[in-house]
């Protein structure tokens, strides 16, 4: 990948550095998030249709983009899927779930791929970041005595 200029507001910007800091702040911030919404947010920011036109080559194969999301070689394309879509999902899940039971990630994801048909987890392109914190806002916010454990 080489440094690719984009004249913006006046100025010139190194586009790749631009991104890189969007990415690092985006999954920084975001407990919970997909490739869907990180593509979707960097295309926003940038004010392009598509990832390709900031010429940093494909989005799936962006050094962070992997990093992050920790991607197979095999995911050939972006999983349609939102970060409310995800919580949706994690709220029915934590209602199936016994209160007593422990709660994992990876049963999440599983959970997530057999309900949107989607052969293997890691295709989802979901990446979630301390669960147990999130599940402890959910045990606040929601009450009623639910009282989730993860590890």
């Amino acid at each position: 990948m080489g440094l690719v200029l984009h004249k913006k507001g006046g100025y010139c910007v190194l586009v790749d550095v631009q991104v890189n800091a969007f990415v690092h702040c985006f999954v920084g911030v975001q407990r919970i998030t997909s490739l869907y919404d990180l593509e979707v947010a960097i295309c926003k920011n940038e004010g392009v249709d598509d990832f390709e036109e900031l010429g940093l080559g494909p989005f799936l194969r962006h050094p962070l983009v992997i990093h992050y999301f920790s991607l197979r070689s095999d995911v050939t394309q972006v999983y349609k899927i939102t970060t409310e879509e995800i919580i949706q999902l994690l709220i029915e899940f934590l209602d199936a779930s016994r209160s007593n039971e422990f709660i994992k990630v990876e049963q999440f994801l599983d959970f997530i791929a057999n309900k949107r048909l989607v052969e293997c987890k890691e295709w989802l392109g979901i990446r979630i970041q301390n669960l147990g914190y999130v599940i402890s806002c959910f045990s606040y916010i929601f009450g009623e005595g639910r009282v989730y454990k993860w590890y």
